[in-house]
């Protein structure tokens, strides 16, 4: 169920029986030359809605922007600043939190939010004593980093990586750039802060690490998504 298409009487109705709620969070941000912007929200959005399917669950609003500033080179980008963040992220849940939901499941999208949510979830969990938080970035799920590899050779996770595009694409479809581009620069990250111009320059493509986006394929995307959807279905059943 599909929160923004019911009534504050259908809501009311819903936590008679139930006190559980899914949010998804993400971004709109550049993800190389195949992926959409809105990547980082399509994916959580997508499990959500799947999983709403499955259990009969509430799922709010997607939140379609985060914290990007690191991206803001690529053209497309819409960075929230981490303060302005946390506290719209404070304000959604608390308002859930009002109307009765104890239990929240969050599906995050994009790396750059998991800082400030934990920092809103540690604020909150502790001010609210019976507000409960789940939360789950899909790539750190058990078996996804192997699943990719598995699927696309030895292409790991990347921001941008072959895998996540084709997750995005398994979500809207319509969204599948078919085009062939540059391979990723094979270079990691690693530890040292990047601001965004040093970003654009060390990754040109936005490809942030070892991902060749030829290798995309919706049917492999489909595939990913089947198996996280399982093991999120699995965890929101014991939550």
């Amino acid at each position: 169920m599909l929160l923004a298409e019911m009534s504050w009487d259908e809501v009311e109705a819903y936590l008679e029986k139930d006190d559980r709620v899914v949010v998804a969070l993400g971004s709109t941000e550049q993800h190389g030359r195949r992926g959409p912007l809105g990547t980082d929200h399509l994916i959580p959005q997508g499990l959500a809605v799947a999983l709403a399917e499955k259990t009969g669950t509430i799922v709010a609003p997607p939140l379609v922007f985060g914290v990007a500033e690191h991206h803001m080179a690529y053209p497309g980008t819409v960075a929230i600043r981490p303060s302005s963040y946390m506290a719209f992220v404070e304000d959604v849940f608390t308002s859930l939190h009002r109307h009765g939901f104890k239990r929240i499941f969050v599906l995050n999208g994009h790396g750059g939010n998991r800082a400030p949510l934990e920092c809103v979830i540690l604020e909150l969990a502790n001010r609210f004593l019976d507000l409960k938080f789940q939360r789950h970035a899909w790539w750190t799920l058990p078996g996804v980093e192997a699943m990719e590899g598995e699927l696309f050779g030895s292409e790991g996770i990347c921001h941008a990586s072959p895998g996540e595009i084709s997750l995005a694409w398994a979500c809207l479809p319509s969204a599948e750039k078919d085009k062939p581009v540059p391979p990723g620069v094979k270079d990691a990250p690693g530890d040292t802060f990047m601001n965004r111009v040093e970003q654009r320059e060390r990754f040109p493509d936005g490809v942030l690490g070892a991902g060749n986006q030829n290798l995309a394929d919706l049917g492999k995307g489909r595939k990913m998504f089947k198996a996280i959807l399982g093991m999120l279905e699995a965890r929101y059943a014991a939550f």
